[in-house]
């Protein structure tokens, strides 16, 4: 089955981020006012709901497998999915959608943007991956075919164009609690 992502990784926990007044305060110092203005209002369009309905109904009466994301991110929604499956996974991390400010926040602490909270996200699992991607895009929701299941074990993620393959490991606990706690 391929694997479809929906939604942006890391958007509520930026939105987390920005919301906190120490570390707004910090970002303040580094970022100009009108980006992180932007950032703030992008983490704050994302609806969950919304990309349930639409894959839901997309996917109506066939098989699919759905994994919320939320606390440790898209790595432990995948780890997740793996898990509920019984299956390894094969992912290209760079068809997961993310936006740019997620990225550059993230990194200012230190922070793995694919392991922050990522609410309003889901994962599937389904044999039909394109039918479901070309609904969530006439909604306007990001979605990508990102990997697909394997035979074995092994949850694989692919970086820098398909070069450099790491092991997914399980979250333990979401990169903000490193410093939001």
């Amino acid at each position: 089955m391929d694997i479809v992502i929906a939604g942006f990784a890391g958007l509520s926990g930026t939105k987390l981020l920005l919301e906190n007044e120490k570390t707004k305060t910090e970002l303040e110092k580094r970022f100009p006012k009108r980006y992180l203005l932007e950032a703030e209002r992008q983490a704050g369009v994302s609806d969950g709901w919304e990309i349930e309905a639409i894959a839901r109904r997309a996917l109506y009466g066939l098989h699919f497998k759905e994994v919320p994301c939320g606390l440790g991110g898209i790595k432990k929604a995948l780890w997740d999915l793996g898990a509920a499956l019984d299956t390894g996974l094969s992912i290209d991390l760079e068809e997961v959608p993310i936006r740019q400010e997620t990225i550059e926040i993230a990194e200012y602490f230190n922070l793995n943007p694919y392991r922050i909270q990522s609410n309003h996200m889901y994962i599937y699992a389904t044999d039909q991956a394109t039918t479901l991607v070309r609904e969530l895009d006439r909604a306007g929701i990001p979605a990508s075919i990102a990997g697909y299941t394997t035979l074995d074990n092994d949850r694989v993620i692919y970086f820098d164009h398909g070069r450099e393959k790491r092991f997914l490991e399980p979250v333990k606990r979401d990169e903000l609690d490193r410093i939001l706690k």
